[in-house]
């Protein structure tokens, strides 16, 4: 139950601006006044990014970025499995944001782009949350089996099937293993 309280307490700080803006600049009228008629309120819209303006991160762990490089200072994370709104495209990296509305950028290859749709539907499918601080997702329900991938508290998978203490996962790239049962839950 610790777990989820810090995750709350950490999204709640997210969600206040508590940690961070992006690195997103804009300038908006103050409280009761309007927006000059010849400049509109800014807006960030999908640009060339065709159906695919959604996306899941597919690692345990993925960093996003105040800039689209390497050595840009680290703007957020965000766990496998939780979706994000994908606005720009500039060259392997885009400008996404997440649930809790921060905005930074993410390299190609640390998350699945895909249409709303089927961001909707990963969310609604039946999801199991990571409970262990860190476990190995297997590919046979053995602890010396080989790795599938990582994952950490908070991560959220597909339940698959359940093989004796082991619940069968599905991430969302598609790969799929094993985790021990008690290290996730509904």
């Amino acid at each position: 139950m610790r777990l989820f309280s810090a995750l709350t307490v950490m999204l709640g700080a997210l969600a206040a601006g508590g940690l961070g803006t992006g690195g997103l600049s804009v300038s908006t009228p103050g409280p009761g006044a309007e927006a000059p008629a010849n400049r509109p309120a800014p807006r960030i819209t999908p640009r060339a990014l065709a159906q695919e303006t959604w996306g899941i991160s597919c690692l345990s762990v993925a960093s996003a970025r105040e800039a689209p490089e390497h050595k840009a200072e680290l703007g957020t994370q965000v766990l496998l499995g939780h979706s994000v709104r994908v606005w720009q495209e500039a060259g392997s990296w885009f400008f996404i944001e997440t649930a809790d509305g921060y905005r930074a950028w993410l390299e190609e290859g640390t998350f699945v782009r895909c249409s709303k749709a089927e961001s909707d539907a990963w969310n609604q499918s039946e999801l199991l949350i990571v409970t262990a601080w860190e476990e190995v997702v297997r590919e046979q329900p053995a602890a010396d089996a080989a790795p599938v991938s990582d994952v950490v508290a908070g991560n959220l998978v597909k339940k698959a099937g359940r093989r004796q203490d082991w619940l069968e996962v599905e991430l969302p790239d598609g790969r799929r293993g094993f985790l021990p049962g008690g290290s996730a839950e509904p």
